[in-house]
């Protein structure tokens, strides 16, 4: 028998998109190897648990009444599965026909760590779904060694998973980059491979939409931080959320005190990141795509200084921990 795969698939309230999902993980893993396929149930009010029984699958549900994090779902499922190969899929993910064969060239070839692909969007999706998915691809539009990969499409080893203790169940977000860092400390790969692309359903169809995932997404930048040290790799996102409030600030105060130079300053500061992040994603693209793929990113990190701000205020351990490290 060859490499052998078990899916893990965490879900809450997905019954719109979950029988997409497994059904594209069956018609993909044929002539594959798939040991398991297994949904992980947050305590759903929908339909989900009914669509992934129907469908044949085995459900690990939460019968707590208190939900669970997502690292802890996916940790039930990685127990529970017998695969050489982990896949944890969000429950929003279409996969395409060759997934599990591509995967399998790198596994069969000796590959030890963590292994993702590329995203896109539907068909039919708005202006700011393939907008944002285009800016997605063209920082990853080449195989390449990265340090982080989202949650929602992972290929791991077994020994992989269980050296690194699988994920921080501590943590609300960022557990995925956790995860990817620790697989990176412990000496494995973590790689993305741009020819085989997912269809995520899931996608922000809306700018309110999307405020509200990217506030969600940067909810435990912080912790993240403090679990790393506040090592440099692990500041980039509060370091950015921090350089948006200074700048915005200073904008706004030299807008109210009529400091005109002060004000272009600001400005150019203010949009400096965004700018930087938005040409290096690259690729020919035409102006109107440019600006609006650079107005997201604007939107994103201001949105992660909210974030921020509302760790820094409802979390006294990081105020002092920050302190401890300022202050000799």
């Amino acid at each position: 028998m060859g490499i052998t795969f078990s899916v893990i698939i965490p879900a809450y309230n997905e019954a719109a998109n979950i029988r997409k999902c497994i059904r594209s993980v069956k018609e993909s893993g044929r002539g594959e190897e798939i040991l398991d396929l297994i949904v992980v149930d947050n305590g759903s009010t929908d339909s989900t648990v009914d669509i992934a029984k129907e469908e044949g699958l085995g459900v690990i549900e939460n019968t707590s009444g208190v939900r669970k994090t997502i690292a802890a779902l996916r940790n039930s499922g990685g127990r529970r599965a017998r695969g050489d190969v982990l896949v944890f899929l969000d429950a929003d993910i279409v996969v395409p026909d060759n997934f599990f064969h591509r995967a399998k060239d790198f596994f069969s070839g000796g590959f030890k760590g963590v292994l993702g692909f590329v995203e896109r969007v539907p068909q039919d999706a708005g202006w700011l779904g393939k907008v944002w998915s285009e800016c997605l691809f063209m920082k990853r539009n080449r195989l390449m060694e990265v340090d982080f990969l989202p949650g929602r499409n992972l290929f791991v080893n077994r020994e992989v998973f269980e050296n690194i203790n699988g994920f921080n169940e501590s943590l609300t977000t960022c557990e995925d980059k956790d995860f990817t860092f620790r697989a990176i400390r412990a000496g494995f790969k973590v790689m993305s491979v741009p020819d085989t692309a997912y269809i995520h359903l899931g996608y922000e169809k809306s700018l309110w939409e999307f405020v509200k995932k990217e506030f969600w997404r940067q909810g435990s930048t912080l912790e993240f931080a403090r679990l790393w040290h506040f090592s440099f790799r692990s500041l980039r996102n509060p370091v950015l959320s921090f350089w948006h409030i200074f700048f915005f600030l200073l904008f706004v105060s030299a807008v109210v005190f009529f400091k005109s130079t002060v004000v272009l300053i600001a400005s150019v500061l203010w949009l400096f990141p965004s700018v930087v992040m938005t040409v290096r994603a690259g690729g020919k693209r035409n102006v109107g795509f440019y600006f609006m793929g650079f107005a997201l990113e604007f939107l994103r990190w201001n949105i992660s200084c909210i974030a921020l701000v509302t760790q820094l205020l409802k979390g006294k351990p990081f105020r002092t921990e920050i302190s401890n490290l300022l202050i000799p």
